[in-house]
């Protein structure tokens, strides 16, 4: 007589369809399709607060029992409330304070909140109350202050940023910016508004289409250009303060990597070992560590999957931390570190809730030529990915470490001991064994050791790195030197060659591909004269081939641009300035223009002419 079934809110049952009067229960914990926007961890108080689609959000108190009631961020459905929380903000001196935005999806409006007492209760501090913010003010993005709790950034979507010094009762549009489409809906979860967490107050907004600015006072902003960050097309991209790092600042862009600046966003490096980054957060650091745990979801080298990695030291280096077998189902959507618990992190997603992710126990940790592996109760198997070419196996250091919960063998674990058995060369298997007081396996990890089947190949030219995504590119003039580095020993080195390809049309011509050097030993260094070139667009490849019969190859676009106007670019008709112009013909023209090449991103001079009367 038991009955089953399903509508938009989730799962009934009822226990006796035959009833008169049958008696449904609402099977509802876990099964939600929630659709994660936003997440916020609290360095004190609640370790989580949610914003997702449809129910507003939660504050998650505990993560040993699904929210109640009472723990829901304010909803349309209780009369003063939003549909949808996009963005939440966490004073970080005061986790009491917490502002958070919203929106209402039926008739496009939004509220913004603040709270005192760590997200219990919630006021409303948005245009219903405040007549300087238009009608339509909603959602977007939200930042607090790292010195002043009551001043508080706002970007609306499809709007330009406000500003609150008053903790949100009077409000006014910021300068420096005219960008209006930074947030352009709710669905996006791109962080693009952030501020210092400590030491000096800054605010930072970012967008791809707009640039890079910042702001000491939360209401006149500032653009920085020419600060390292490469143009960019990401559609995902999220922009962070490092938690107790003063100036520290972090930009993922997808596959264009991870960026990092410790100067408030004057300047900024690539950080190196990243390959992609799709979503990006910071987390409590490891103790005794000055930085702040930092996580990605994305790709770094060595690794050919992408993965959730983590870095305990500002970037230098990264560990996987999630099984690559095992995903989220319908989509990773947003990341976000636990600001109390190191280790723990949270992944929001595209209709499966949040998952949180917490450190295995760790009873070693085997470093192989400079890799490391935390060895864990929870794994068997681990790989060591070393250098091309590397056979002979390479130093190795068991260390004894004890983190994390250890389960059942938690007592034995902490009196026992390491052994590890070594393979004779590269690939080979290392085994490691945990033996207890007895002398008896209480775990036992197998760490494969192999050599990366191509070598890695890096090359600057100019004293910078050779451009990676597709819309970057360096413009070189005069002599430039190209500086190949590679892990390829020297005498797995059949030859290395840089050649210049041009491009015309946004077309890569490969029939005209220019060979500038090509050795059978790596140079010190390749020197390129660019005038030795026609200016314009071209693709400078860098290919280094292995007497193994592997390969690596990288290739980069650049401008070639002698003479700063005049790139001489074939993709389009392009004349010399006044000067020749007027002297070259039997009229002068009328005007001369600047316009700009689609193809390589030069400018040049063009004339309009002006036909003499007859």
């Amino acid at each position: 007589n038991r009955v089953w079934f399903t509508d938009w809110f989730g799962t009934w049952r009822t226990d006796d369809i035959t009833q008169a009067r049958p008696n449904w229960r609402s099977l509802e914990n876990g099964h939600e399709e929630v659709v994660v926007h936003t997440l916020a961890s609290s360095a004190a108080g609640a370790p989580l607060f949610s914003g997702v689609a449809d129910v507003a959000g939660f504050r998650h108190g505990t993560l040993d029992a699904y929210p109640t009631r009472a723990d829901r961020l304010p909803h349309d459905q209780s009369g003063d409330g939003v549909q949808d929380v996009n963005s939440i903000a966490v004073y970080e001196d005061d986790p009491n304070y917490v502002y958070m935005v919203g929106n209402i999806r039926r008739n496009e409006t939004g509220k913004a909140y603040r709270s005192t007492d760590n997200g219990q209760t919630w006021q409303v501090i948005n245009p219903v109350l405040v007549p300087s913010l238009p009608d339509d003010t909603a959602g977007g993005r939200i930042a607090v202050s790292g010195t002043d709790p009551d001043r508080i950034v706002w970007l609306p979507m499809n709007k330009l940023p406000y500003f609150s010094s008053d903790g949100g009762r009077t409000w006014h549009e910021t300068t420096g910016i005219t960008y209006s489409q930074i947030v352009p809906d709710f669905w996006n979860p791109s962080i693009s508004l952030a501020s210092n967490t400590t030491g000096t107050q800054m605010f930072y907004v970012y967008h791809p289409r707009a640039g890079f600015f910042r702001s000491s006072d939360g209401m006149r902003f500032e653009a920085v250009e020419r600060n390292g960050l490469p143009p960019s097309n990401a559609s995902y991209f999220f922009l962070r303060a490092a938690p107790g790092l003063d100036g520290e600042v972090w930009l993922s862009l997808e596959t264009q990597g991870l960026y990092r600046s410790s100067d408030y966003g004057s300047t900024f490096i690539k950080v190196a070992d990243v390959l992609e980054a799709r979503l990006f957060a910071f987390g409590k650091g490891k103790p005794g560590s000055p930085w702040p745990a930092a996580y990605i979801l994305g790709r770094v080298r060595g690794e050919s999957e992408e993965g959730i990695f983590r870095s305990d030291d500002g970037g230098s280096s990264w560990i996987r931390i999630n099984d690559p077998r095992v995903l989220f189902g319908s989509g990773a959507k947003i990341l976000e570190g636990d600001r109390q618990v190191h280790g723990r992190v949270y992944v929001g997603t595209s209709g499966r809730g949040i998952y949180v992710g917490e450190p295995a126990g760790t009873y070693g940790e085997l470093v192989v030529g400079g890799k490391s592996v935390r060895l864990s109760l929870a794994r068997q198997s681990y790989e060591v990915e070393l250098p091309f070419g590397t056979q002979e196996v390479p130093e190795v250091e068991l260390v004894r470490v004890e983190t994390g919960p250890f389960g059942p063998e938690g007592t034995e674990a902490a009196e026992a001991s390491l052994e590890v058995s070594l393979p004779q060369s590269v690939p080979g298997t290392a085994v490691v064994r945990l033996l207890g007081p007895d002398g008896s396996a209480l775990h036992t990890a197998r760490v494969a050791l192999r050599a990366r089947t191509v070598p890695d190949l890096q090359a600057s030219v100019a004293g910078m790195p050779l451009p990676s995504g597709s819309t970057d590119r360096l413009t070189l003039q005069g002599t430039v030197s190209v500086h190949i580095t590679t892990d390829a020993p020297a005498e797995l080195v059949r030859s290395v060659s840089v050649a210049l390809a041009p491009v015309r049309f946004a077309e890569v011509v490969h029939d005209e591909r220019i060979q500038v050097y090509h050795g059978a030993t790596l140079p010190d260094a390749v020197e390129l004269d660019t005038r030795d070139f026609d200016d314009g667009a071209y693709d400078l490849t860098v290919r280094l081939e292995t007497v193994t019969g592997s390969w690596a190859e990288r290739t980069g676009r650049v401008v070639l641009d002698k003479t700063l106007g005049y790139p001489g670019c074939r993709t389009t008709t392009a004349y010399g300035c006044s000067g020749l112009l007027r002297g070259a013909f039997p009229f002068p023209p009328r005007a001369i223009t600047r316009s700009t090449c689609g193809n390589c991103l030069s400018t040049w001079c063009r004339p309009k002419w002006q036909l003499p009367s007859i």
